[in-house]
């Protein structure tokens, strides 16, 4: 998915210079512009999500980060069927605490821009 993408880009020499959320048949789809040069480090979150600020559609954006969660919290409370269940548990916990930092990025990004520019408030 996107993640690997983001993953590959940044190992192979491309920046991400724009990334969007799009929504088709009640599933979210991440369209990602690259150009060649290096850009930031990514972190886990922006992995993930892609860099929020980035991203032209921020309502959208915010359905996708709060379904993610609402699926992830689903999976969480199934009972197990596995035996590796501490680690499962962990790396879901991980996601939701990665889409939950997304949306708190996109809110003081949003926030800040609001600051920048007295006309939008």
């Amino acid at each position: 998915g996107a993640t690997a993408l983001r993953a590959w880009l940044g190992g192979h020499g491309w920046t991400i210079d724009a990334e969007q959320v799009v929504r088709d048949r009640g599933r979210f789809f991440m369209i990602v512009s690259a150009v060649p040069g290096s850009g930031p480090v990514l972190d886990d979150v922006d992995r993930r999500y892609g860099v929020v600020a980035s991203h032209r559609d921020r309502p959208l954006l915010t359905a996708m980060l709060e379904a993610d969660e609402a699926r992830l919290l689903a999976l969480l409370s199934k009972p197990a069927r596995h035996e590796d269940v501490t680690r499962g548990s962990a790396a879901l916990q991980r996601q939701i605490a990665d889409a939950r930092e997304a949306h708190r990025r996109g809110d003081a990004d949003q926030a800040m821009e609001a600051l920048a520019d007295p006309a939008s408030k």
